[in-house]
């Protein structure tokens, strides 16, 4: 569903600008740089494919429970 090319929004908790990179990029590193601030960001990479998975897991979630019109 997200694949590695796909653009990942990161919010910075300081200035609230968003940085975009790649899913790949995202798990290959530990840190970023705020495109608005310049400040250096740093997560933890299993944590981030964590929550990708949860991520995914609540798009299938959620789109189990559309109901079709006729």
């Amino acid at each position: 569903m997200f694949e590695d090319e796909d653009d990942w929004p990161v919010y910075c908790p300081g200035c609230g600008a968003v940085t975009s990179k790649k899913i790949a990029w995202m798990k290959a590193n530990t840190r970023l740089t705020c495109g608005g601030c310049g400040a250096v960001l740093r997560y933890y990479r299993e944590k981030f494919v964590r929550d990708l998975e949860d991520a995914e897991t609540a798009v299938e979630r959620f789109s189990r429970g559309l109901i079709r019109e006729k």
